[in-house]
Order: C-alpha cells, then structure tokens, then sequence
C-alpha cells in the first residue's frame, strides 16, 4: 500500500478527530450536521465501503 501524501493524512486524522469528538458529545448535545457531513465527506474517497460512514450519518441525523 502506497503512503498518502501528507494532506490527505491531516485531512484523515482531522476528521477522525471529529467524529470522536462528536461521539464522546453525542449524549450531551446534539451534532452539527454541517460538519459532521464534511468529515463524512472527507473521509468517502478513503473508505472502500461507504455503509459504515452511512451508518454514522444516519445516528448523527438531527432526529436521532
């Protein structure tokens, strides 16, 4: 497996770290659509299979 270029790891772990965050905050207060669909977002051209970011996408929706 080739190494990514150092901007596509940043952009990764950044939105990793985003997600966590949100999960951790998730009992607490509702998620911010807007950035947790970014790093959502981000994240598509790395993950081979996309239902797990759909999974997160569905129990981060505002009704939820």
């Amino acid at each position: 497996m080739a190494k990514l270029p150092r901007h596509q790891r940043v952009v990764i772990a950044l939105s990793l770290h985003i997600l966590r965050a949100d999960a951790t905050r998730s009992s607490e207060s509702r998620a911010d659509g807007v950035v947790i669909s970014l790093a959502l977002l981000c994240l598509v051209p790395q993950c081979p299979e996309r239902w797990p970011l759909d999974l997160y996408w569905n129990a981060a929706k505002p009704d939820n």
